[in-house]
């Protein structure tokens, strides 16, 4: 993996913009994810918001491109959108999209637990909040070959 993800550059690069883009929300939106949990409209809005922050450091650090999509694991959305976040990674391995996943996982909950003031598991009704997936899995291969609306090219793998 590349050195910026093995030198804690990923973490670092997530917890600068995580901060930019949820410091930025207004107390209105906690406190509609507060209220309404995954459900809200507001949590689509927020999730859309981390997905490109994930994006830019994939993008920026390894020169990957990233692809937003939902991928439905079983659990209903009722048309509102998928309660976690799907990326989809060019051209890495399933072992290091596991990697990068566990790191976004973390950074990702720690600014969610600022922002609502306690554990965003629990406050937004979700057993997770990032998955990362490589290109190279069956179904994340099928949507990128169908392109939009399955998905969307969030960052194109420039590095800098």
């Amino acid at each position: 993996m590349a050195s910026g993800v093995e030198g804690n550059g990923f973490s670092r690069c997530l917890v600068e913009r995580l901060g930019a883009v949820l410091g930025g929300l207004g107390p209105g939106v906690a406190e509609a994810l507060r209220r309404e949990g995954w459900r809200s409209l507001e949590w689509q809005r927020v999730k859309r918001r981390i997905a490109e922050a994930i994006a830019g450091c994939i993008c920026s650090l390894l020169g990957r491109s990233v692809y937003l999509t939902d991928l439905h694991g079983g659990e209903p959305s009722e048309g509102l959108g998928d309660k976690d976040i799907d990326l989809v990674i060019e051209c890495l391995g399933p072992g290091e999209a596991a990697r990068l996943e566990q790191v976004a996982e973390e950074r990702v909950a720690e600014a969610l637990a600022r922002l609502l003031g306690g554990d965003p598991y629990s406050v937004l009704g979700v057993p997770n909040i990032v998955e990362l997936h490589s290109s190279h899995e069956f179904l994340a291969a099928r949507l990128l070959r169908a392109g939009a609306p399955y998905v969307e090219n969030v960052c194109s793998g420039q590095r800098g």
